[in-house]
């Protein structure tokens, strides 16, 4: 899933993916309005157990940075 928000201060990408050395994770990167990333550093980060806790962290975290 992945998802552009806009924030007081840019864009941000939220990305909610299964990684083969992480596994569930949501990351956070600042990117343009068309959703290219410009920073590969992540703003914040979340790793889930289950699919449907990635689902729902996901939109929890589009929820935290619509806020900033």
């Amino acid at each position: 899933m992945r998802t552009i928000v806009e924030t007081s201060k840019g864009y941000v990408l939220i990305d909610t993916c299964d990684t083969a050395d992480h596994g569930l994770e949501t990351m956070v990167f600042r990117c343009a309005e068309d959703g290219e990333v410009k920073n590969w550093s992540d703003l914040d980060a979340r790793r889930y157990a289950t699919i449907l806790e990635a689902i729902k962290g996901h939109w929890n975290m589009i929820e935290k940075w619509r806020s900033k």
